[in-house]
C-alpha cells in the first residue's frame, strides 16, 4: 500500500557458518501481452496434462517455489546443511536491477560476505546440467521521433516520422560492425543491438 516493495531474505543456519551460498530469485513477471492469446487468467495458475501455464511459471517463480521446498525438505528431513543457506527474493529484475542486490548493497553492505556463493535461478537447460557463469549488462536509450501530419494525397507537405524511424531502426544494424568485440563467455559472444519497445505515438 505505501509504494514499497522491498527485498525478502530467508535465512538457514548451518553448522559450519563459514560460508553462504546464496539462491537469488525474483518475484516480478514480465507483462502478459494481449489477453485473447491466453486461453484463461494469465496470472492464474493453471495445469495442463503435465505442464504448468500461468505469467511467471518459469521466469522466475519455479524458482522461488524450488527454494522454498529446498527449506522444507531441510526443516522436514531434520537436515542441517555444512553451510549457512540464504534465499533472496528480489522485487523486481524485468522491471529495473537497481531495486534488487544493488540496492542491498548500498543499504546494508554488510549483508553479503566475501567467500559467498551466489547462485541466480533464472535460466538454464530442462536436466539441470547447464550453468551459466556470465551475463552481459545492458545500456537503454530512448529515441523520440518528431514530424508533422498530412494528408495522403499530398504526402510531400508532411514530414513522415513513421519512415524516420524505420530509418533509424536500419542504422542500428551498423552498430554491431562498428563495435565488434567479442567474448566466449557470453551467448551470444558479441554485442547486440535490437530496437525492443514502441511507445504510443502522440499529437502535439
Amino acid at each position: 500500500p505505501g509504494g514499497v516493495r522491498g527485498n525478502l531474505i530467508v535465512r538457514q543456519a548451518g553448522l559450519e557458518g563459514r560460508r553462504t551460498p546464496w539462491l537469488v530469485s525474483h518475484l516480478d513477471v514480465a507483462a502478459p501481452g494481449a489477453p485473447q492469446e491466453w486461453k484463461g487468467d494469465p496470472f492464474k495458475l493453471r495445469l495442463e496434462g503435465a505442464l504448468i501455464h500461468g505469467r511467471g511459471g518459469e521466469d522466475n517463480h519455479q524458482a522461488v517455489v524450488v527454494g522454498l521446498l529446498l527449506l522444507q525438505a531441510l526443516r522436514e528431513t531434520g537436515i542441517k546443511p555444512p553451510l549457512n543457506l540464504r534465499l533472496l527474493f528480489c522485487p523486481g529484475a524485468l522491471t529495473g536491477y537497481d531495486m534488487n542486490i544493488e540496492h542491498l548493497l548500498r543499504q546494508k553492505p554488510g549483508v553479503f560476505a566475501p567467500g559467498d556463493l551466489v547462485l541466480l535461478m533464472d535460466y538454464g537447460s530442462e536436466n539441470g546440467s547447464f550453468i551459466e557463469v556470465a551475463e552481459k549488462t545492458d545500456l537503454w536509450f530512448k529515441v523520440t521521433v518528431s514530424g508533422r501530419e498530412g494528408h495522403a494525397g499530398s504526402p510531400q507537405e508532411a514530414v513522415n516520422a513513421f519512415t524516420a524511424a524505420a530509418a533509424l531502426v536500419r542504422e542500428l544494424e551498423a552498430l554491431e560492425a562498428a563495435f565488434p568485440a567479442q567474448n566466449p563467455l557470453f551467448s551470444p559472444p558479441q554485442s547486440t543491438f535490437t530496437p525492443t519497445l514502441a511507445e504510443n505515438s502522440s499529437k502535439g
